[in-house]
């Protein structure tokens, strides 16, 4: 079972465990409490919070995020999800 698998096994279990219902947050699929928004907490985060980061932060703060971003391997995410379909 890949990683996140794993990690949304394990939300959806803590979710039932406590009684709360939860939704597959309509990003990235990890199950989520916030049935009203459908957005787990660092989802929401990134929509609401990104722009503010990059304003306020200034060039250190876009520089932080395009080396994030150019670091991250795509390729691996999206193969891991057509594995997994």
């Amino acid at each position: 079972m890949a990683v996140s698998e794993q990690v949304r096994s394990l939300r959806a279990a803590h979710f039932e465990a406590l009684g709360f219902p939860h939704v597959p947050c309509d990003v990235c699929e990890l199950p989520t409490d916030k049935t009203a928004t459908k957005r787990c907490d660092a989802c929401w985060e990134v929509e609401h919070r990104l722009a503010a980061y990059l304003r306020v932060g200034g060039e250190g703060a876009r520089e932080f995020v395009r080396r994030a971003l150019d670091e991250a391997n795509f390729d691996a995410m999206f193969d891991a999800d057509e594995r997994r379909r």
